[in-house]
């Protein structure tokens, strides 16, 4: 999670996995801080997401997903500067 630009987006970015096959994608896993559960993913192709979401307000997680759909376990981000 980028944190150099203090603004109400949330930019994220990530490294690809080292081994194994190339992912298809990652979905981008967010909850409101209140909220036990994942509540909206968003499908991206690329290593990084900018979000119109702030990161006061919600938790957020990455997923890869290979060509066939199957996702990973979500990672959540640490803050880098």
């Amino acid at each position: 999670m980028l944190t150099a630009n203090l603004t109400n987006r949330t930019q994220l970015k990530w490294d690809a996995p080292a081994a194994g096959e190339k992912p298809a994608g990652y979905y981008v896993l967010m909850r409101e801080t209140s909220s036990p559960v994942w509540q909206q993913k968003f499908f991206v192709t690329g290593t990084t997401a900018d979000l119109p979401h702030s990161k006061d307000n919600f938790i957020f997680a990455v997923a890869s997903v290979d060509a066939e759909g199957h996702e990973s376990l979500p990672v959540t981000p640490k803050v880098v500067r």
